[in-house]
């Protein structure tokens, strides 16, 4: 009978191995490994595990490098299904043009999924457009725009097939929101509140859209110490109350 073991290791902190193989002459255990390293010193990271007992083995393996430009992983693990993992990026940002490109991979076994994206963007822009694998959104884009000067800012949305559209304004005396989608339930909604606040004039005007729906809301203010004015006007689309209107005043003289 022969019992024999073999041994080799090196070991520093960045980077060691150990390998241990034995041969016995017991039955189920006539051969014994375990192979096992890892290395973050070189480029390439990787550690790896192997374990064997006669006809049983198991693997658990893990790899990847990395930089600001690109990168990728593999994982090799004993599950059905699931035997590789990985995945890759790659990065490309333009500072002279202010361009950004990327790109990702995804796999399991044979299977694949890739995405990418697109960007541009400036002081007052941005554009962002992405490439995916789903079949109802393999297109989807972002391109928003703002104008300082004028106060007003829009944004464009496409998920696939579905387009929103947003429309902003914000003046000290004039905001506005408005959200256009595609859905029937919801097509419009937007609010906007305007107002004037002077010696000689004092006004407000609330509007609100809900699809079809109009709903509009102003009042006047006339204040002074022995004659006074307030008026308020309201618009809806409920039958019998399409038009309200309230006056209250006092005169002193």
């Amino acid at each position: 009978e022969k019992y024999e073991i073999k041994t080799h290791g090196i070991f520093t902190p960045l980077k060691s191995g150990l390998l241990v193989r034995v041969t016995t002459p017991v039955e189920a255990w006539k051969k014994l490994t375990l192979d096992g390293n890892y290395d973050v010193l070189s480029e390439k990271k990787s550690a790896s595990l192997f374990i064997q007992k006669d006809s049983f083995e198991k693997k658990v393996n893990i790899e990847g490098e990395y930089t600001l430009e690109k990168g990728s992983f593999k994982l090799e693990v004993p599950l059905a299904g699931f035997e590789v993992l990985g995945g890759a990026y790659t990065l490309n940002l333009d500072l002279d043009s202010n361009k950004v490109e990327a790109s990702v991979k995804v796999y399991k076994n044979s299977q694949e999924w890739n995405f990418a994206a697109h960007g541009q963007y400036a002081s007052s822009m941005i554009k962002i457009e992405f490439q995916t694998p789903f079949e109802d959104f393999q297109a989807i884009a972002a391109e928003g725009n703002i104008d300082f000067d004028q106060k007003i800012g829009k944004l464009n949305i496409e998920l696939g097939s579905y387009k929103f559209n947003a429309q902003v304004s914000y003046a000290v005396n004039d905001v506005l929101f408005k959200l256009t989608t595609p859905f029937d339930l919801l097509k419009i909604i937007s609010v906007g509140f305007k107002y004037k606040w002077t010696d000689a004039q004092k006004d407000a005007t609330l509007n609100m859209m809900y699809n079809e729906n109009n709903y509009v809301v102003s009042g006047i203010l006339n204040l002074s110490p022995r004659t006074s004015e307030i008026t308020l006007k309201a618009t809806t689309p409920f039958p019998g109350f399409n038009n309200i209107n309230m006056m209250v005043k006092y005169n002193l003289d």
